[in-house]
């Protein structure tokens, strides 16, 4: 019976053995996914909230040319054309981009104000004797503002969606730092099992010492 004693032993050390390595293999997984994370953080600060600010400055940029040419009326076919092709571009590339619930609604909002105040434009520069002409230059006015407070609002989104993600990004590197340390500590638990289950092998590691010595 004593050998049966002796297989049942060896038998829960074995599979102490596993579980842990099982253990050290699931926290390695969670590590792996906790730096993936932390990339995609990253990159989303980057491309998804810097690079659109710079758009939504670009287009804010523009609408103010566009309000200085309405003014002076010099070149302003030219400008208004070149500054509309620009603020479509943008506006294409902002849109692909990863946008919040809110933030695609606002920027749904802007196009429709975008596209409002091409109508104006066009009915002011290509109707010279229209008599709602300067009326019509108030109404353009209005809606340059209320683009530029749209922008505005769309620019907040970013910050505060960059915060959050840096926020989320430093939530991260915290977890990942416990599953390093526990990850040490589990192959300190492996190494004490493994002596457990293979007894000669502190008789091996002994026998070894002398000979690293020399």
């Amino acid at each position: 019976m004593k050998w049966k004693e002796i297989l049942n032993e060896k038998l829960n050390k074995g599979l102490m053995l596993v579980s842990v390595i099982l253990m050290v293999i699931l926290i390695g997984y969670m590590h792996n996914k906790h730096i993936t994370m932390l990339e995609n953080n990253i990159t989303s600060i980057y491309a998804d909230r810097l690079v659109v600010n710079d758009y939504i400055f670009q287009l804010s940029q523009i609408v103010n040319m566009k309000k200085e040419a309405m003014k002076s009326e010099e070149d302003v076919i030219e400008k208004i054309a070149h500054g509309n092709v620009s603020i479509r571009d943008l506006i294409v590339k902002y849109e692909n981009t990863w946008l919040t619930e809110d933030e695609t609604r606002l920027l749904k909002k802007l196009k429709d104000d975008l596209s409002l105040s091409v109508e104006f434009e066009n009915q002011i520069i290509y109707n010279v004797g229209l008599p709602e002409r300067e009326k019509l230059k108030g109404h353009l006015k209005d809606q340059y503002d209320l683009i530029q407070v749209e922008l505005e609002g769309l620019s907040n989104i970013q910050l505060s969606e960059g915060k959050k993600l840096l926020e989320r990004s430093g939530k991260v590197m915290a977890s990942n730092a416990i599953t390093h340390r526990l990850e040490i500590a589990l192959l300190i638990i492996i190494m004490l099992v493994f002596f457990m289950v293979y007894p000669s092998s502190k008789k091996f590691l002994r026998e070894l010492k002398p000979t690293i010595d020399n």
